[in-house]
Parts: structure tokens; sequence; C-alpha cells
């Protein structure tokens, strides 16, 4: 089990009855201002009543024991201790592993912007696929867009590299983002070496963020930061930092 970040501890202390007035005070105040810690409080409170009722359930038990053999055998009320106490433990470990795991998805969602730069090149002016794909694209209709572009394999379509960016954004671009498919060719993009790698580097970071595989991103970033490309080089020494907090 990880170590409680400072919101965690802050949370099982006011769930605990710990903090003062003027911390109280200053909770209240951040729970209206602060939708992500709210949230968070919210998680937190559902999950330590859910170790209540068990602890509940398990109180009752004891008493049916009770009822039912009065003479048999003494109540196990030193075990029934040991196992709400075990459950409250797991209910923490359960709710601070799924705010780690969150993290990715929390910094997928404010990290992500669908990509606009899209080329005019001699490659694709005879592809209706293409025309038809961005159309969509910057309609918002990603799933045509990813329609329209799989109707064509990425060898007949002039610019691989650039065939598979566009594959990977749209399938990122989705409002439930599947950052499996985005990964297959995002990586494809980026191992192109062509003008289009940087810009694949940034969203195959982000997709392997949503996945939750923040070292995998970490190095990407690692790598893209150190690219000629100032715009991307600059974007991925700032996420860098937000994920090394």
């Amino acid at each position: 089990m990880r170590n409680m970040n400072s919101d965690e501890a802050l949370i099982f202390r006011f769930l605990n009855g710990e903090l003062s007035a003027d911390e109280l005070a200053e909770f209240r105040e951040r729970t209206v201002k602060d939708e992500a810690f709210a949230q968070q409080l919210s998680a937190a409170s559902a999950s330590v009543k859910a170790d209540y009722d068990l602890k509940q359930r398990l109180r009752n038990i004891g008493e049916d024991y009770e009822q039912e053999s009065p003479t048999k055998r003494p109540l196990p009320w030193k075990l029934i201790g040991i196992a709400a106490s075990l459950a409250l433990v797991i209910a923490f470990t359960f709710l601070f592993n799924q705010s780690d795991s969150s993290r990715g998805e929390a910094l997928f969602a404010e990290q992500f912007e669908p990509y606009s730069d899209w080329p005019y090149t001699r490659s694709l002016e005879s592809s209706t696929s293409w025309e038809a794909a961005v159309r969509h694209y910057k309609e918002g209709n990603y799933e045509k867009t990813i329609q329209e572009l799989k109707q064509v394999e990425d060898d007949e379509f002039g610019n691989p590299p650039l065939y598979h960016l566009c594959l990977g954004i749209s399938y990122l671009s989705l409002s439930e983002p599947d950052a499996e498919s985005a990964v297959v060719f995002l990586e494809k993009a980026q191992s192109s070496g062509s003008v289009f790698t940087p810009a694949a580097s940034w969203y195959l970071s982000l997709a392997q963020i949503r996945r939750e595989n923040l070292e995998t991103a970490s190095e990407i970033l690692q790598s893209l930061s150190n690219s000629q490309d100032e715009t991307y080089s600059r974007k991925a020494t700032q996420l860098l930092a937000e994920l090394e907090e």
C-alpha cells in the first residue's frame, strides 16, 4: 500500500473527527470550491460507510450467534473485531489505490486536445476517404472518421505516418477514449521518423497515461522533451513535472 498524500491524510483525519474548528472550516470551504476534492471526499465517505455496514453485519452475526447458541461456546468477539479492523484497512487500501489509478484518467482529461493541424499534401489529393475523414473529424464525429480511414489500407493511403497518427488521435478523441487501439497506431506513427513523430510521441504518451502506464509515458515524454520540436518539447517538460509531483 502506498503512502497517503496530503489530501488523503486530511480526509482521513476528517472522517475520524480529528480536525480542529479552524481546520474544519477550511475543509468545508474547500469542498465547495474544489470539485475534485469534493469527489474524493465522497468516494472516501462511501468507502467508510461500506466498512461501517460490514462491521454492523458482523455484529449482527454475533448477536444471532448468541441467541441461537447461548451455552455451546463463547462468542468469538475478538475474531470479529479483527475482521472488522481488517475490513477498514481493506476499504482504505482500495480507496487510495483507486485514487492512484484514476490519476491517469484525470491527467489525460486535463492535457488532451484533439489535433487540429491536419496538413494538405499532394499524396492525398485524390483520396476521397481522407477528405471525408477530415470533414467528419472537424465536425467532431470521430466514429465516422475512423470508419473512413479504415476503408483503405495504410500502405495505400500515400502517407502511412499521417494515416496512423490520424487513426490514433481519432481513437483518443472518442467520447470514451480507446487508448488501447490508439497506442497501436500511434506507435507506428512515432517510429516512422517522419515530421509527425513529435505529435505522435505526445499523443502516445497521453494514451499511455490514460492506460495508467505512467512510467512508460514518462519515458516517452523524457525523450520528447529533448527533441528539436519546441512546442512538443515544452509540453512534454511541463507534463513530466506534473507526473513527478
